[in-house]
């Protein structure tokens, strides 16, 4: 059986097969099979893995490089029997010795026997617990640095300015650094008035605007925040997600608005239609 993409895309987003099942509700034992090709994939794991890989059906299932095998088992150590105690012959069995007592030694009194409880030394006061040490912050993701670098490009700044504004490369950027780098960029284009709301931006023109891209089947182009782009028809959608029929492909790709960097026609909608 041919071997898909699912692995070479997996590992292009920097998720691990554990990452993905818990996103997709699919096991990881059949994660494992798709991508080494023991059965092929799907059609309802096709459209799940294509929704939060971002990743049109037609990429997954191209031919790609099969995962690496796994590495050998080491071989087990054989089980050590232990020696069996083989039993005297009853002739020579050690005979039991006369519990005799010395002449000169008396007899031992038995203890004396008392309903009263012996008294107890109280414990000593557990000390306190401490605090565990808070966990040091992990590296930005990849969709922070796309999100950082597209706010970037809109406020005109170049790779040299935007690492003056963050204070350093977005490299070496964490998650929560990248966080403030986007609040005070976000909040920097909205006090100098270089971020102006688009059609479809606002909460109740988008919902309009969708809808009669959906009535003319518009095809429309969509920039995503890592890059990506899906170019296709609007089947439906949500206050969330965008379900576009792709136009190569005809499958239907599943687009969650944040993932959205911008979107545009191909052609002039006449809102009097």
């Amino acid at each position: 059986m041919p071997y898909n993409s699912l692995y070479m895309i997996r590992e292009k987003k920097g998720m691990t097969v554990a990452q993905l099942a818990g996103k997709t509700s699919i096991s990881i034992r059949t994660l494992q099979a798709y991508e080494s090709g023991e059965r092929p994939i799907a059609p309802d794991d096709l459209r799940k893995l294509s929704r939060v890989l971002y990743a049109s059906t037609a990429e997954i299932l191209q031919p790609g490089t099969p995962p690496p095998a796994p590495p050998p088992r080491a071989a087990e150590p054989a089980p050590v029997r232990a020696s069996v105690a083989v039993a005297p012959p009853a002739d020579t069995a050690p005979q039991p010795r006369p519990s005799v007592r010395p002449e000169s030694e008396p007899p031992r009194a038995a203890p004396a026997r008392s309903g009263a409880a012996r008294p107890t030394a109280p414990r000593p006061p557990r000390p306190p617990r401490e605090a565990p040490a808070p966990r040091p912050p992990g590296p930005a993701s990849a969709g922070q640095i796309d999100q950082i670098r597209s706010l970037a490009r809109r406020m005109g700044l170049d790779e040299a300015g935007l690492t003056e504004r963050v204070g350093g490369p977005l490299e070496k950027l964490d998650h929560l650094g990248a966080r403030t780098a986007i609040a005070t960029l976000r909040k920097e284009m909205e006090e100098s008035g270089t971020w102006q709301p688009k059609i479809a931006e606002g909460p109740d023109q988008e919902s309009e605007y969708l809808g009669k891209l959906r009535e003319h089947h518009a095809t429309i182009d969509v920039q995503l925040i890592n890059g990506e782009r899906v170019r296709g028809a609007v089947e439906d959608f949500t206050p969330y997600v965008i379900r576009i029929r792709e136009a190569d492909s005809g499958a239907e790709i599943y687009v969650r608005k944040l993932a959205i960097a911008y979107y545009r026609t191909q052609g002039p909608i006449d809102d009097a239609e």
